[in-house]
């Protein structure tokens, strides 16, 4: 995914820079302490997967590698998160090809939990082409081996997404289609806007700061969700077990969220963290479900 962004090259007084780097020492640990973000344009800034950590735009005139570890609070996809709040790690690896082509390695380590710590081992490929300044679109495939059914798409291993981006100099609008299938089958969409503030050479000529802000929504069919409910004999507030007649999974608004982050690159490295606040529609009334947001926190070297 690629957001054509508008840069300005600030000039700093050396009080100003000191004021920011404040700001950068404030604002991560808080990142800590919130979310990832789930994110359609937040997703691939999140994961169904995209990411705001995903730096495209940084080098997408060469053939680059990403080598990147992140950490996160919860897995958030498509407008759902697990019921628990899982811990994880999750090293990847990239190829962007000047061409468009890209291939992603990546497999997620559950950190809380008593056994099957691998949570699934996820294979990407896909392409991304912009047509003009204003207007880009890509195609992703997804397969996951899941080893366990803790993730809620474990029902679904397969994915393919389709992405349009419209962007001017203000706002970006990002309009997904997502059909995913295995032991159930899905059909997901989702619309989200964002701007990022970027500034250019805030300690020397070859860094930068990125600051996006993203509200968006997902709508789909839900029967990866009552799958996971189901077959994970998830509680309800009660303590008695969901029924499958208490989840609705016609196509129907699943989630809304807002996601922000920030991030410092320099040279070949990048430091950064994106938290999301979301809030889900057509689950069960009386599922108990954790109301913390999902965070995220992840370093990346490029070569």
């Amino acid at each position: 995914m690629k957001n054509t962004l508008i840069t300005k090259r600030i000039h700093f007084f050396n009080s100003t820079k000191l004021k920011i780097f404040c700001l950068i020492i404030y604002l991560v640990p808080f990142g800590i302490n919130y979310l990832q973000a789930e994110t359609s344009n937040s997703n691939k800034i999140i994961s169904d997967s995209t990411s705001i950590n995903d730096d495209k735009t940084d080098n997408d005139k060469v053939n680059n590698f990403k080598l990147a570890f992140k950490y996160g609070n919860n897995i958030q996809q498509r407008g759902k998160k697990m019921v628990v709040d899982q811990h994880y790690m999750q090293p990847s690896f990239r190829y962007s090809n000047s061409n468009g082509i890209y291939a992603c390695l990546s497999y997620e380590y559950l950190l809380n939990v008593k056994k099957d710590h691998i949570d699934n081992i996820a294979v990407n490929v896909g392409y991304d082409k912009e047509f003009t300044d204003y207007f880009s679109a890509s195609i992703d495939y997804s397969y996951s081996k899941y080893f366990s059914t803790k993730q809620i798409t474990s029902g679904e291993p397969h994915t393919l997404t389709l992405d349009a981006t419209f962007d001017n100099d203000i706002i970006t609008l990002c309009i997904s289609g997502i059909g995913s299938f295995g032991n159930v089958n899905d059909i997901t969409t989702s619309l989200d806007l964002s701007h990022i503030f970027l500034i250019h050479h805030l300690f020397n000529k070859k860094d930068k700061l990125t600051i996006p802000i993203i509200v968006g929504a997902y709508a789909g069919t839900s029967n990866f969700y009552r799958d996971y409910l189901l077959v994970n004999n998830v509680k309800n507030k009660k303590g008695k077990a969901i029924t499958a007649n208490e989840i609705n999974t016609e196509f129907a608004l699943t989630s809304d969220y807002i996601t922000t982050g920030i991030k410092y690159r320099v040279g070949f490295f990048s430091i950064g963290s994106t938290i999301t606040y979301s809030s889900e529609f057509n689950q069960p009334k009386t599922l108990a479900t954790s109301n913390e947001p999902v965070y995220d926190v992840t370093m990346a070297f490029y070569f």
